[in-house]
């Protein structure tokens, strides 16, 4: 629960990032290296999420295996629109 967390906060923060510094300007350029790739970077897990994912398919859990896939790429893609979307009405 707390990679799918963390995965979904980071997508948040990437998508609300990304319209303040690429969109809208509201922060420089020059920190687009170190809060996206840095800091978000090494908030999201996605090596974690992988390997769990993997796990859970060598204990023949195939069943949640699929769902802890879909459920953390739909939610991040859904946390990054909500973030852009919020990026975009500041």
């Amino acid at each position: 629960m707390a990679i799918f967390l963390a995965n979904s906060i980071g997508s948040f923060c990437l998508g609300l990032l990304y319209v303040l510094i690429i969109e809208k300007g509201l922060i420089p350029d020059i920190w687009r290296p170190l809060l996206i790739i840095g800091l978000l970077g090494a908030f999201t897990t996605f090596s974690a999420f992988s390997l769990d994912s993997i796990l859970l398919i060598e204990q023949g859990e195939w069943f949640m295996a699929l769902v802890n896939v879909f459920s953390n790429v739909c939610v991040g893609l859904i946390a990054a629109f909500i973030g852009m979307y919020i990026g975009r009405w500041l």
